[in-house]
């Protein structure tokens, strides 16, 4: 059976979502995806089907490689969504192919670097990604919970909560100890679609924290004033997220803390959001 390899510009993304869903069928974390949460995904994350790659077997979508585009550390980026073949394609060379297409698509359209995640116990992935060129440049910790299971604290004095709107997201880098990863960053949020609740947290007036959470229960960003840590202000932002869910979404999870922050694991263990799974952050010059 021939394989053909191209970009998915054009491909609708019903198609492209079938072939994800068949791919991942058999993942280490189960994946569920509507079309919309598809789509509001790929857009969180910049996806550009004009510098994404895929496999197709007498017309029909196999393989791919989903790439967004954007900026990363002041260089044009790749950045790699999701990579898969079906389960019935897999022993045929397809995923060293897609990633050889990629690769000379990527560079073709200018761009400097790739950027991707992966789940530290997939080690075939991981291995693949190694002999490519990719090197380990950060481990992330991935937290989840259930909002039910939050303690309820008094706010502590001269503290409030007020919603932010998206422009004073950036607002939030002023308190943090290390860069969120791409589907986490202000640009990510920024052009993100989908609903996505911001609070402040306040002290006396004045803005001493930020956080956001979608309505699945996903907190992208959650950080306190270092001078003003330890205080119960990052309790109070955690409490106001969750109670902004749905009434049937119990849960909370925050994906891709830095490993070796040991304080923000401590928040999330004694808030009842525990370690479920780790990533590894790679990189390729191109």
């Amino acid at each position: 059976m021939s394989t053909e390899y191209r970009t998915l510009s054009g491909v609708p993304d019903e198609e492209i979502l079938a072939c994800f869903l068949e791919a991942f069928s058999d993942y280490q974390v189960p994946v569920r995806m509507t079309l919309e949460g598809f789509r509001e995904n790929n857009a969180l994350r910049g996806f550009d089907p004009a510098v994404s790659t895929g496999a197709f077997n007498d017309g029909r979508l196999t393989g791919f490689i989903l790439n967004g585009r954007g900026d990363w550390n002041g260089l044009p980026t790749a950045y790699d969504l999701g990579t898969g073949v079906i389960p019935s394609r897999r022993g045929y060379g397809l995923a060293g192919a897609l990633a050889a297409e990629s690769f000379s698509l990527l560079r073709r359209a200018g761009l400097a670097q790739y950027l991707l995640e992966v789940i530290k116990t997939n080690a075939p992935a991981l291995n693949l990604y190694r002999k490519k060129g990719f090197a380990i440049t950060r481990d992330f910790d991935c937290f989840r919970g259930n909002r039910a299971a939050l303690e309820e604290r008094p706010a502590p004095a001269g503290a409030e909560l007020r919603p932010l709107d998206r422009g004073a997201i950036k607002a939030a880098a002023a308190f943090r100890d290390w860069q969120p990863s791409w589907q986490n960053s202000d640009d990510a949020l920024l052009r993100y679609p989908g609903q996505l609740t911001l609070l402040g947290v306040f002290l006396e007036g004045s803005l001493a924290g930020c956080g956001a959470i979608k309505p699945n229960g996903d907190i992208p960003q959650l950080a306190v004033s270092k001078d003003l840590r330890r205080r119960g202000l990052g309790s109070l932002l955690l409490r106001g997220l969750a109670a902004s869910l749905p009434p049937d979404c119990d849960r909370l999870s925050c994906l891709n803390v830095e490993s070796g922050d040991d304080a923000t694991a401590s928040f999330f263990k004694t808030r009842s959001l525990q370690l479920f799974a780790g990533q590894h952050e790679m990189l390729k010059p191109l």
